[in-house]
C-alpha cells in the first residue's frame, strides 16, 4: 500500500497548540477551514474533522464564522447590526475569507492577511521584505463585467472568448461555441469553457431567454456594478443546482467582500434627501428585471426554460433573500460598487488591500482587456507593514480625495500626503450631483 505521507496523529496538547496559533496570527475561523489549515501547516499529521471539532467543544474554543465584531445575522433578522460611525453613518464592513487564507501561498509566501478592528476590517500585511517594483502576485477576477463596454460587444459578436476576453479565432485552437447554439457566446479553449459554464448557464440566452431585458437594461445603463453582481447570482444559483452550499469557495468569497447596502450609501451623498427617490426607482427597476432574469419570468415559456435550469427546486429561504430578496440585492450591488477593479474584476485577495493617498503597491492590469492584474511595489516594503492601495486617484487635490473617500463611507483620511496637500491646497469644487450619483451607482 503506497503511504499518503499522513501517518501521525497528533496529541491533544499539540493539536491545541497550532488551534490557538492559527486563530491568533491568521485569523482562521470555521472548522473545515481550521482543518485545511491545520493539515496545510502539518503535511505529517492525520486528522479528521470529527476529531477536531470534538476537541474544540471540550475546550470551550467553538469558533465563530467571522471575527468578534463582525458578525452579522441572517438577512432580514433584527439582530444585524451594522457597524455606525459616531454620527449614525454606516462604515463598510466585510468578513474574514477562510478559503483564501487556506490557499494564501498560492498567491504569494510574502503576505499574511490581518485582522484589525470592526472598523478597519482586514488588510494584508508582508512577513518577508518586499522589493521596490517586485511583483507580489498576480490575479485573474473572480468574476469580470469588462469595461470598456466595447468588450463585450465583441464577446456578444463571438469575437472574444466569453471568459477570458482572447481574441478569437485563438491560435491555439478553433473557438468552442456554446452547447445551447445562444450564439453570443464562444471560448478561447476548453478550458476556458469549463472555468465559465456554470455562470453562463443562467446567462444564456438560450437555456434563460428571460435574462434577455436584463442584459439590455445593463448594457444600455452602462451598469458595471449591476453587471457583475448579476455574473455573481448567476455563478452562485448554477453552484446550488449542482449541490454547492454556502461553504463553497464562492459563496465565502462574495460573503467575505466590503459591504455596504445602497441605502445607506447614498445617506452619504449631499443632499441625499433629494437624490434618494431617483435612486429608489432606479433600484426598483433594476431589481424587476432580476426578478424576471433569475425567479419569476411573466413568460410561461421562460418560466419553464428557467425551472428546468433549477432543476424544479426552490431556492432556500436564506440564499434567497441574500441573491433576489430587494434588500440582498442593495447589499449586492454595494459589494460590487466597493469592490470593483479599474476595468470591471472582482477579485479574491486584491479585495483585501485597504486604502492610502500615498499607497505603496498598485495594481496593474497589464492588458486591460484580459482582467488580470499584478499587483507590483510601488517602494521597499518591510515585515509587518500594511500594503495599501488608494481607493481614489492619488493626483486629484486633497479636498476632492476627501469627499469621494467620505461618500462611500471611509471617514477622513490622515495619511500624510493628505496631511501635507490640506496645508497647501484651497478648498476643491465639487463636481455636479448627476455625476456623483451615476458614479456611485457604477453606470
Amino acid at each position: 500500500m503506497t503511504s499518503t505521507g499522513r501517518d501521525i496523529s497528533p496529541s491533544d496538547e499539540d493539536l491545541l497548540t497550532v488551534v490557538h496559533g492559527l486563530r491568533e496570527n491568521n485569523g482562521v475561523f470555521g472548522a473545515k477551514s481550521l482543518l485545511s489549515a491545520i493539515l496545510a501547516s502539518n503535511p505529517t499529521w492525520t486528522l479528521s474533522e470529527k476529531r477536531l471539532r470534538k476537541l474544540l467543544q471540550r475546550e470551550g474554543l467553538t469558533l465563530p464564522s467571522v471575527p468578534p465584531g463582525l458578525e452579522r445575522a441572517k438577512p432580514g433578522s433584527s439582530k444585524a447590526k451594522p457597524i455606525l460611525s459616531s454620527d449614525g453613518l454606516e462604515f463598510p464592513h466585510s468578513q474574514m475569507n477562510d478559503d483564501v487564507l487556506t490557499r494564501l501561498e498560492q498567491f504569494s509566501k510574502k503576505v499574511e492577511i490581518k485582522f484589525f478592528d470592526a472598523q478597519r476590517g482586514k488588510g494584508i500585511v508582508a512577513k518577508e521584505p518586499i522589493e521596490e517594483n517586485e511583483v507580489i502576485w498576480k490575479e485573474d477576477p473572480f468574476v469580470h463585467c469588462p469595461a470598456p463596454w466595447e468588450l463585450q460587444a465583441h464577446q456578444s459578436a463571438l469575437l472574444r472568448c466569453a471568459f477570458c476576453l482572447t481574441s478569437l479565432p485563438s491560435p491555439k485552437s478553433p473557438p468552442i461555441p456554446c452547447p445551447a447554439s445562444c450564439g453570443t457566446a464562444s471560448w478561447c479553449t476548453r478550458l476556458c469553457y469549463k472555468r465559465h459554464q456554470a455562470q453562463h448557464t443562467f446567462l444564456c440566452p438560450q437555456l434563460n431567454p428571460a435574462v434577455n431585458q436584463l442584459w439590455t437594461f445593463v448594457i444600455d445603463e452602462k451598469w458595471i456594478a449591476l453587471g457583475a453582481w448579476m455574473r455573481v447570482v448567476a455563478l452562485l444559483l448554477a453552484e446550488w443546482v449542482d449541490g454547492k452550499d454556502f461553504d463553497s469557495p464562492s459563496w465565502k468569497l462574495v460573503r467575505g467582500l466590503a459591504e455596504m447596502s445602497m441605502k445607506e450609501r447614498v445617506k452619504l451623498l449631499p443632499n441625499w434627501q433629494a437624490s434618494a427617490p431617483t435612486s429608489e426607482s432606479l433600484w426598483k427597476q433594476a431589481h424587476s428585471l432580476f426578478l424576471q432574469a433569475f425567479d419569476k419570468p411573466d413568460d410561461p415559456v421562460q418560466s419553464k426554460k428557467l425551472s428546468k435550469l433549477k432543476k424544479g427546486n426552490w431556492i432556500p429561504a436564506e440564499m434567497y433573500d441574500e441573491l433576489l430578496g430587494y434588500e440582498g440585492f442593495l447589499r449586492g450591488l454595494g459589494k460590487m460598487s466597493l469592490n470593483l477593479g479599474a476595468y470591471g474584476g472582482i477579485y479574491a485577495l486584491h479585495s483585501h488591500l485597504n486604502h492610502c493617498c500615498a499607497p505603496n503597491v498598485s495594481a496593474r492590469h497589464f492588458d486591460p482587456e484580459l482582467g488580470r492584474i499584478t499587483v507590483i511595489a510601488k517602494k521597499p516594503i518591510s515585515p509587518g507593514t500594511e500594503l495599501l492601495v488608494s481607493y481614489v486617484d492619488p493626483s486629484n487635490k486633497v479636498r476632492k480625495r476627501q469627499r469621494e473617500l467620505r461618500e462611500w463611507g471611509f471617514g477622513i483620511c490622515k495619511c500624510e500626503k493628505c496631511v501635507e496637500d490640506e496645508k497647501l491646497e484651497g478648498d476643491d469644487a465639487g463636481e455636479g450631483l448627476e455625476d456623483e450619483l451615476r458614479g456611485f451607482l457604477g453606470v
